[in-house]
């Protein structure tokens, strides 16, 4: 089982950041977390999460990512952080996360289907443009290959 648990804080240069901290209690968690790590510090786009760094220490596994002020997609969409969405912006963020899963696709090396993708995976900045978060359960594959078959993997 993996559970996770997010705090903000603020690096020594001011920037503020958010600690995705990863209690795991199984072999599975631990790979997830590895996967994180290695897929989303391979990868940069303007639509997708920067991660700053990690940290293991005894039992403890975190990343530190950019802090995206306005959350995530699900809680504006659904009224609980009281932003509000405009017919244009949705069309922008549905464009922007659309690049993003291209980019990842088609153009990164090595190639990415992130097998998760959903609104509360979809963090939104300052101007409400979207990135895409939560590579834990990424896939990695080559150029060579045209098509790829993974598992039933994400949330229902």
């Amino acid at each position: 089982m993996l559970n996770t648990t997010k705090n903000m804080g603020t690096l020594s240069d001011g920037r503020s950041v958010a600690v995705k901290k990863l209690s795991v209690a199984s072999q599975q968690g631990k790979n997830q977390f590895v996967a994180e790590i290695s897929t989303i510090s391979s990868v940069q786009h303007r639509n997708l999460v920067k991660l700053y760094g990690c940290c293991t220490e005894g039992g403890n596994r975190l990343l530190v990512y950019e802090y995206l002020e306005h959350r995530s997609l699900d809680q504006a969409l659904f009224g609980k952080s009281g932003v509000h969405l405009s017919w244009p912006t949705r069309y922008a963020i549905c464009l922007g996360t659309a690049r993003a899963l291209a980019y990842l696709h088609e153009e990164s090396r090595p190639r990415i289907v992130h097998r998760d993708v959903k609104a509360s995976n979809i963090l939104l900045d300052t101007d409400l443009n979207p990135k895409i978060s939560d590579f834990g359960l990424a896939k990695l594959y080559d150029d060579k290959k045209t098509h790829i078959s993974t598992r039933v993997a994400g949330t229902m």
